[in-house]
């Protein structure tokens, strides 16, 4: 599967990007439901809009935004009709960069669109064509001043989710869905210890320490910052993370009232976790480290 990856890097686009850049990924935005593990954090989210769409934030929705797998787009954009039109004014100012996940993988095939707009027009509702997402890309190679991050999902390395997405969505959709509605349970995050996750992680920080490649993904629903989750958690790992090659968003269904992304701006590169007080938009700093720093210690020093 690392030459999924090996591919997915070689054939990507590469665009240079100026901060101030705000990365974030698995909203799982749902038809507001009991399914939806996004309906509660949704009002940080429209918050976090808000306050950094003035500020000349790039946004990067690094995959899994729309819950495809459950729920249909039309559905999920009647339901977060402003947060959509939020997306629309970044996109306007070409601030806005959509890269796929599995969840939202239809994303990625224009004919999708042209089904969802065919829903809409049957509906009456034409005039929310230009609240549709723009397409994704499959990845992205962000060229900085400081030197290059790719970013990806991060699905590529995990078998169900990629190679058996169709039967995997078919399983969430038809079989999944229905037991959470009944018994009321979240999704939100994989179980704390799962070694599905931790293998994953490991997968990832191998792949771009031998390749020497600053990465940011998601897809896990845990923030990582700078292949670190903490000392207590990393002790006693079978492969030690230490080169600053990995970093993940984390996620926007957190059950404990936060929304998590990566900032980069004034030459350093953070991992957030945002939440409201008292109605107002609050951000926790979980980790912080000069680009210059990350990327010096990456790249091979020359003799």
């Amino acid at each position: 599967m690392k030459k999924t990856l090996d591919r997915l890097y070689e054939n990507c686009p590469e665009k240079p990007l100026k901060p101030p850049i705000l990365i974030l990924s698995d909203l799982h935005m749902g038809d507001g439901g009991g399914s939806d593990d996004f309906k509660a954090n949704s009002g940080i989210y429209l918050a976090l809009l808000r306050e950094y769409f003035p500020k000349g934030h790039t946004l990067v929705l690094l995959g899994d935004i729309e819950e495809l797998w459950e729920d249909d787009l039309v559905d999920i954009l009647l339901t977060y009709p402003e947060i959509f039109s939020w997306h629309k004014k970044f996109h306007q100012e070409g601030r806005l960069i959509k890269i796929v996940g599995n969840h939202d993988i239809f994303l990625e095939e224009r004919k999708f669109f042209a089904r969802a707009k065919a829903v809409l027009r049957k509906r009456g509702l034409e005039e929310l064509y230009d609240l549709l997402p723009p397409p994704s890309l499959p990845a992205l190679k962000m060229k900085l001043e400081e030197g290059e991050i790719f970013l990806f999902h991060g699905h590529q390395l995990d078998f169900l989710s990629n190679a058996l997405w169709k039967l995997s969505r078919f399983f969430v959709r038809y079989l999944w869905k229905p037991i959470q509605i009944m018994l009321r349970v979240s999704t939100a995050s994989p179980a704390k210890g799962s070694r599905k996750r931790r293998a994953l992680e490991r997968e990832y920080y191998k792949w771009a320490e031998k390749r020497r490649k600053v990465i940011v993904c998601g897809h896990t629903h845990r923030a990582m910052f700078a292949s670190s989750i903490g000392k207590q958690e990393t002790t006693g790992e079978v492969y030690r993370m230490s080169l600053p090659v990995y970093f993940n968003s984390g996620c926007g269904i957190y059950t404990d009232g936060k929304i998590t992304a990566i900032e980069i701006s004034h030459g350093k590169i953070r991992l957030l976790a945002f939440y409201l007080q008292d109605g107002k938009l609050k951000a926790e700093v979980l980790g912080e480290d000069s680009l210059s720093k990350i990327f010096k210690s990456v790249y091979p020093q020359k003799p």
